[in-house]
C-alpha cells in the first residue's frame, strides 16, 4: 500500500489534441465524437499501476470551438487552455496521442505549449503518425520520449523509470528518446497476447455525458447513448494501404467472449448505454469468438453496429442473421475496388467480390443498413478500374458509399511504391495526406481525373436521389468546371448507359 501512495504522487495527463484541418479550409461542424480508447486504456494501465491520472479530450471538452493558428483551421480547446489544465492538475508526466499523420503538427503545437508554460513536465508522443519522422519529432526540446505502436507495456516501464528517477531507458521496449546528445531507438518486440490482462478503459475519467449530449459517431446510429468499443488487435493481411499494421503487428490478438460480454455489461450498468459500436476491423475474424459474443448480446437488448469495416469473407448467412438478431443495424464493408484484378494483384486483399454480392443480399434480407469503403486512385490502377469501382458502387445500391483517392502514408507500402517510381506530385508532403488530397499522378491517371470522377458520382448520387436541389447541383458542376462541362457531361452518359448495361445484360457477372 506505501509504495501505490507514493507513486500516486506522479501526476500523468493523457491528452487527445484538436483537431487541424491540414488544408487551411474551414472546419465544419458534425465533428465525430468518440471516447478516444487510445488514452482511455493507457489512463486504466497507468491508475492500475498507482499513478494519478486525468484526460484530455480536446475536441469534446471544447467542441464547437473553431479558430485560426496559422494557416490552420483548429477545432476543440485552444492550445494555451490544454497547457492551463495540464498545470491546474499539477502534472509530471503529459502523454500526447497522435494517430494520423496529417494531425501531427497539433500534436506538436500541444507539447510545445506545456513545454513553455513548465519545461520540467516530461512529454511523450504516441500512436503511429511519429513513427517514420521520429527523428525530426524527438529533436525537438519540447518532446522527450516517442513510444511505437501498441503502448501500454512501455507506457508502465517509462512511467516506472521516471518515477525512480532512473536515467537508463535501453530496456524500454519500442521507446525513442534522447541520451547525451544522441537519438536512442529501441526495437519494438513486445506485443501483448492476452488482451483480457489489460483492466476496461478508464470511462470514469471522461465526461461520458457530453459525449452523448453531442451524439455524433464514426458512422452511423440509431441512438444517442452509444459507446465505441475495440474487440481485438492486429490484422494478417497486408493491404497496400494500410499503415495499421505498425500499430498492432500482423498478428491477430483477441479478447475473449467472455471479456467483451462483461465489458459492454458494465456500461451498460454503469452509464445506461443503448447501443455498442465496435472500432476493431476483424471482430468476425474468429466465427466462433464472433458468434459467441453476438449470442451474448441477444440477451442485453442493445442495438449495435460495426462502422469501422468488417471483414466480408468471414461472413456467411447464418452469422448475418445471428448478427440481426443480436442487434445489429448497420455494418461497414471494406469493399475497396470494383476490380477483382485492383483486389488481387494490387491491393493484396483476400477477398472476392463474388463473396461481396451474397454478404449484400444476405443483409438487405435482414434489413442491416450496409455502407460501402472504396479507394481509387492506386499505382497500377486503369481508367477503367476506377470507374468499375464507380459502378460497382451504385450498382450494389448501398444506403452510403465512401470513395476515397488513396493516400500514401509512410510506412506503407504504397508509401514505398510512390517514392520509388516517382509517382509524389511536386509540393507531396504531411499536409496531403487529409481526405480531399490527391498526391498521386501515374501513367494511367492525374490528380484532376479523380477529382472529376469523384464530383460525378457525388452529382449523379444526390441528383438521382433528390438529396439536393437539382438546379444547385448542376449550378455547382458549371462553376468548377466551366469550358470542362462538355467533358464531364460525356462521362456522364457514358457512366450512366454503361450502369444500364450492367443492370440489364451483366449483372454481378460483369465484376466477377
Amino acid at each position: 500500500m506505501e509504495t501505490i501512495s507514493l507513486k500516486k504522487q506522479m501526476r500523468v495527463t493523457l491528452i487527445q489534441p484538436p483537431l487541424i484541418d491540414v488544408a487551411g479550409k474551414k472546419i465544419a461542424y458534425g465533428i465525430e465524437a468518440e471516447v478516444p480508447l487510445g488514452i482511455a486504456s493507457l489512463a486504466a494501465v497507468g491508475e492500475k499501476e498507482g499513478y494519478q491520472c486525468e484526460v484530455i479530450d480536446s475536441i469534446v471538452a471544447g467542441y464547437g470551438n473553431i479558430y485560426q493558428y496559422g494557416k490552420y483551421q483548429v477545432f476543440g480547446l485552444r492550445f494555451g487552455e490544454i497547457a492551463r489544465r495540464v498545470l491546474e492538475f499539477n502534472s509530471n508526466v503529459v502523454a500526447i496521442s497522435c494517430i494520423f499523420f496529417n494531425q501531427l503538427e497539433s500534436a506538436l503545437k500541444t507539447a510545445e505549449e506545456i513545454w513553455q508554460a513548465n519545461p520540467d513536465i516530461k512529454v511523450i508522443i504516441g500512436g503511429i503518425a511519429p513513427k517514420p519522422y521520429y527523428e525530426e519529432v524527438i529533436i525537438k526540446p519540447y518532446v522527450d520520449f516517442i513510444i511505437k505502436a501498441e503502448g501500454e507495456t512501455a507506457f508502465v516501464h517509462l512511467l516506472n523509470k521516471l518515477y525512480q528517477k532512473e536515467g537508463d531507458f535501453h530496456q524500454v521496449d519500442g521507446l525513442i528518446y534522447k541520451e547525451n546528445g544522441q537519438i536512442k531507438s529501441n526495437p519494438k518486440e513486445y506485443y501483448i497476447e492476452n488482451l483480457d490482462e489489460l483492466p476496461l478503459p478508464a470511462y470514469h475519467l471522461f465526461d461520458i455525458e457530453k459525449y452523448f449530449k453531442i451524439g455524433v459517431p464514426f458512422g452511423c446510429k440509431k441512438k444517442n447513448r452509444f459507446m465505441n468499443f475495440i474487440t481485438s488487435r492486429g490484422c494478417p493481411f497486408d493491404c497496400i494501404f494500410c499503415a495499421a499494421r505498425d500499430i498492432w503487428s500482423r498478428k491477430v490478438r483477441m479478447h475473449s467472449s467472455e471479456y467483451v460480454l462483461r465489458g459492454i455489461d458494465f456500461l451498460i450498468k454503469k452509464y445506461n448505454i443503448e447501443e455498442i459500436h465496435f472500432s476493431d476491423e476483424n471482430l468476425t475474424y474468429d466465427y466462433d469468438r464472433a458468434a459467441a459474443i453476438f449470442n451474448g448480446l441477444k440477451e442485453m437488448d442493445i442495438t449495435w453496429g460495426a462502422n469501422n469495416g468488417i471483414m466480408i469473407s468471414s461472413l456467411d448467412d447464418k452469422l448475418i442473421r445471428l448478427m440481426r438478431e443480436s442487434g445489429c443495424f448497420s455494418l461497414s464493408l471494406a469493399i475497396e475496388s470494383g476490380s477483382q484484378r485492383v483486389l488481387s494483384e494490387i491491393i493484396k486483399k483476400p477477398m472476392l467480390l463474388k463473396k461481396l454480392f451474397s454478404v449484400v443480399k444476405e443483409c438487405k434480407k435482414c434489413k442491416i443498413l450496409c455502407r460501402g469503403f472504396f479507394v481509387i486512385g492506386m499505382p497500377g490502377e486503369t481508367k477503367k478500374d476506377i470507374w468499375d469501382t464507380f459502378l460497382l458502387s451504385r450498382y450494389l445500391n448501398l444506403e452510403q458509399n465512401e470513395i476515397q483517392i488513396a493516400l500514401p502514408y509512410p510506412g506503407t507500402r504504397l508509401y514505398d511504391i510512390c517514392r520509388e517510381k516517382n509517382y509524389f506530385s511536386k509540393d507531396f508532403n504531411l499536409e496531403c495526406l487529409n481526405n480531399d488530397g490527391g498526391p498521386i499522378t501515374t501513367e494511367a491517371f492525374t490528380p484532376d481525373f479523380l477529382y472529376m470522377a469523384k464530383d460525378i458520382d457525388r452529382f449523379m448520387f444526390y441528383f438521382r436521389n433528390g438529396k439536393k436541389r437539382k438546379l444547385g447541383l448542376i449550378r455547382d458542376l458549371f462553376r468548377k468546371y466551366k469550358l470542362k462541362i462538355i467533358c464531364v457531361i460525356y462521362c456522364m452518359l457514358k457512366f450512366e448507359l454503361k450502369l444500364l448495361y450492367i443492370r440489364i445484360a451483366r449483372g454481378e457477372r460483369y465484376f466477377c
